[in-house]
């Protein structure tokens, strides 16, 4: 890797994800040049009341995700990379009281809950290609795959009022990104 040029005199990207504005989320990216073939990055994500079964019942997530990019072609911040990430996410249902969805399967009812949380933890890695153009526009897209190795859900009832936990099984964690931002 030596002799590669480090031509750009720009280091940090700041990046908003296209795609899940499209079910009403929210993605903010962060990414700093570390050197001429890695950079860093934090990317926060907020589904604010989503995957509401009714109005009685709201669901927020929110992610904190870390990556570290290895920029295979290129150099950092313009090029193919290699992504491996950590990601932190908590999802919060909150139900008024008990509800159903109105003729929904039986499944879909949510007993007496004041609020649940699941907590979460995971890994995995990403690959995508990011372009700088020369006004300091960034085009990034990236596929990846992840799983949650810790996931806990913490609830509380509204009549017992009796914490509850429950561990979940591993579960799969997809990343799809098309970005724009800005290099400066």
């Amino acid at each position: 890797m030596e002799g590669a040029s480090d031509s750009s005199p720009r280091t940090n990207v700041v990046k908003l994800n296209t795609l899940p504005l499209l079910v009403g989320s929210f993605n903010l990216s962060y990414e700093r040049r570390i050197s001429s073939y890695f950079s860093g990055a934090i990317t926060a994500t907020a589904y604010p009341k989503r995957l509401a079964w009714s109005e009685k019942d709201t669901t927020s997530a929110y992610a904190l995700t870390v990556d570290f990019k290895i920029y295979v072609k290129g150099e950092s911040l313009n090029g193919i990379y290699v992504a491996p990430f950590l990601k932190y996410r908590l999802r919060r249902n909150n139900a008024k009281e008990g509800t159903s969805t109105g003729g929904a399967p039986f499944f879909f009812y949510r007993p007496d809950r004041e609020e649940e949380r699941w907590v979460g933890y995971g890994a995995g890695a990403t690959v995508g290609f990011q372009q700088v153009f020369p006004k300091g526009f960034t085009l990034d897209t990236f596929l990846g795959y992840g799983k949650y190795f810790h996931q806990d859900l913490v609830g509380q009832t509204n009549y017992t009022k009796q914490q509850m936990e429950y561990r979940k099984p591993l579960q799969h964690d997809f990343r799809l990104g098309l970005l724009l931002g800005y290099a400066f």
